[in-house]
């Protein structure tokens, strides 16, 4: 009996071994291995292993995720061809369980399927619709990139390094919290135990966010072994690191559901309760219709104050490794000089140079390299002769193409000039291609500029040696951050 168990095995693997490494003739990729496929082989820096592979199997290639094919795609055209003009085909994200588990069976925004996903866009796009939201938006990404600049300015008085990160943190958490909930935290560090809503640790409630962008990054085995699927889904929905995030926006949602004047939405939850009530359309089931607002909300707050939080990280760091350019940046800001002493959105379009700086930053340290995977309805053909099998998970390897020599001369030196020269480069994807890339970029966008415009306008931020650069190694979850939790030293102006 045990020979025929083991003797049953050996052939289970042999089939496995030979069918992953003959199923796709038209595109090279790296040996796979029984049960795991090339996932060994991502090691902690996956943005990093695809784009090495990418010089050896070519800019688009197969591989293995556990039991699951994939294409990895580093090249603009391809990206195109299948995240714009098959979309119809690519529309869907793969049905993992760790998506599975945070999206209530997708039904969210940023991982739902085709039905629940139209739903959400169309509820999203009604609300960024509305003027009064706009404008509410407008005056609190202003309000609170100045109260981000006075929590810097404590430091800059009492001649301290400050560690950007917990503050970066706190600006986008605050734009995201007013924006959608009406709800914001100090930007003083306080204990560990400081809380946020209903009673909940903010500290917390980032460890719950870190820790559900590490399982639900790429490479996670247990996403990836069907066999696994049931547990893993079963101990995530009981034990998941998103739930106290989940738990928070639900009470919040009630909250607002009590409170509401409907003459009067204060913000986005409240524009999604109206939109609700106001719905007439009997086919949909009301209680998942409540439950995908909640999830909406979910997925804002947990992308919005990650994604932004990120990008100032890096934004900050870049002016203290590159003191000249920082300066270029000034000179540039300090034209604007009004009465106020204050950068508004509405200056973007006078300051070149710094939208240059940060489409660069973006560029060469993108916060989401991976993005989310999609996957294959139907078989197809591509246009340059690529078999696309049905099922197939397909990456998007933007950090890849943001640092391709293909699309970007010198692509590892920082050089923010080239958006001078075009300032709307096709290749400068981080938010992704097609209809569901990133909702908020706007949003991102603006925070991210006006946080940047008016720290840069008050302060001079240099290294803690001025011998030394801070290190730009990335560290990946699903979004990457630096590596070392620096500090730099802030230097008012005025």
């Amino acid at each position: 009996m045990l020979f025929l168990i083991t003797s049953l095995i050996i052939i289970i693997v042999i089939f496995d071994l030979i069918w992953k490494n003959r199923f796709n003739k038209s595109l090279k990729q790296p040996f796979a291995i029984p049960l795991f496929g090339n996932l060994h082989q991502l090691g902690e820096s996956p943005h990093e292993a695809l784009q090495l592979m990418s010089k050896i199997y070519g800019r688009v290639y197969g591989m293995w995720f556990g039991s699951r094919y994939t294409v990895v795609v580093n090249d603009m055209d391809v990206a195109r061809e299948i995240f714009v003009k098959r979309f119809d085909n690519f529309i869907e994200r793969p049905k993992l369980p760790s998506l599975a588990s945070a999206s209530a069976n997708f039904k969210n925004l940023a991982v739902a399927d085709e039905y629940w996903w139209k739903m959400a866009k169309k509820k999203v796009a009604n609300t960024f619709q509305k003027t009064q939201l706009m404008h509410h938006a407008y005056d609190l990404i202003h309000s609170e990139s100045m109260r981000f600049v006075e929590a810097l300015g404590k430091y800059s008085k009492q001649g301290e390094p400050v560690q950007p990160r917990r503050l970066c943190q706190r600006f986008a958490f605050n734009v995201i919290l007013q924006y959608a909930f009406s709800d914001s935290v100090s930007y003083e560090i306080k204990s560990q135990n400081e809380m946020l809503g209903n009673e909940r640790s903010l500290n917390e409630l980032v460890e719950s966010i870190d820790a559900f962008f590490k399982i639900v990054a790429n490479g996670n085995l247990c996403d990836f072994i069907p066999a696994l699927y049931p547990v893993y889904y079963s101990y995530l929905s009981k034990y998941g690191p998103h739930l106290k995030v989940h738990q928070l926006i639900t009470d919040v949602y009630k909250k607002h559901q009590e409170t509401i004047d409907i003459d009067n939405p204060r913000d986005l939850i409240d524009h999604l309760i109206i939109d609700s009530m106001n719905n007439t359309d009997t086919s949909i089931d009301k209680d998942l219709d409540q439950i995908q607002n909640i999830l909406i909300g979910f997925d804002f707050f947990i992308a919005g104050s990650d994604t932004s939080s990120n990008t100032l990280e890096w934004f900050i760091l870049m002016m203290a490794n590159y003191p000249e350019i920082q300066e270029k940046c000034y000179s540039e800001l300090e034209t604007l000089l009004k009465p106020t002493g204050q950068v508004l959105l509405s200056h973007r379009r006078e300051t070149p140079y710094l939208n240059a700086v940060i489409k660069e930053v973006m560029r060469i340290h993108p916060v989401a390299p991976l993005g989310l995977p999609r996957i294959s309805r139907e078989s197809c053909t591509l246009e340059n002769g690529i078999e696309i099998p049905a099922q197939t998970q397909i990456v998007l390897n933007i950090g890849s193409i943001c640092r391709d020599e293909k699309y970007f001369d010198t692509p590892m030196q920082f050089i923010p000039e080239r958006f001078l020269v075009d300032n709307n480069l096709p290749q400068h994807v981080v938010f992704g291609l097609g209809n569901r890339s990133c909702a908020g970029s706007q949003l991102a966008m603006d925070e991210i500029y006006a946080a940047a415009s008016n720290i840069l306008l008050n302060f001079k931020i240099s290294t803690l040696n001025p011998n030394e650069t801070i290190s730009e190694k990335e560290k990946f979850s699903l979004t990457i951050h630096p590596v070392e939790h620096y500090f730099v030293n802030i230097q008012s102006r005025k």
